[in-house]
């Protein structure tokens, strides 16, 4: 996983894998946005089980190629609510060494696979937000029963999914 800095509020992070990418975020992701999951702490196997009830199978994993959270989205596992992380979340707190208190900051993590197809900051994306902010079309969201429903008011986010 590396980290860069896009802008002074926007961290890219980049994984080898895909695998890497969405099992490191799974727990963050769904915790922030799922409307089953928001805002309630969950073990890794009760999320795979519900997923592949719901779906037929755990593919999230492959399913998922890039994620989109706030700094806030972090806080519950800064504050010790998800004990223990998983060793792919200890990872991921740790490149933010400011810890806790800087996720009250607005600031954004866009992380994606180097076997994404992506753009850069600089020359766009092949993927595109729609009117008033919502992902049109976009490898980040594949599946139609899981839209992002994310809305995004970041100059370089509300075009890069």
């Amino acid at each position: 996983m590396t980290r860069t800095r896009l802008a002074n509020d926007i961290f890219l992070l980049r994984f080898d894998t895909q695998y890497e990418l969405a099992s490191t975020f799974l727990r963050i992701q769904e915790h922030y946005e799922s409307s089953r999951f928001r805002k309630r702490v969950f073990s890794l196997e009760d999320y795979m089980d519900w997923y592949a009830a719901e779906y037929g199978a755990f593919t999230y994993f492959e399913d998922w190629s890039g994620f989109n959270v706030p700094s806030t989205a972090l806080a519950p596992f800064y504050r010790g609510e998800f004990d223990p992380l998983l060793k792919k979340e200890a990872r991921l707190l740790a490149l933010f060494s400011a810890g806790a208190p800087a996720v009250l900051r607005d600031w954004h993590i866009r992380a994606e696979s180097d076997r994404h197809n992506r753009g850069d900051a600089g020359g766009g994306s092949p993927h595109s937000w729609a009117p008033g902010g919502r992902v049109s079309s976009c490898a980040c969201s594949p599946t139609p029963a899981r839209p992002s429903g994310l809305l995004l008011r970041h100059p370089i986010l509300r075009w890069w999914c």
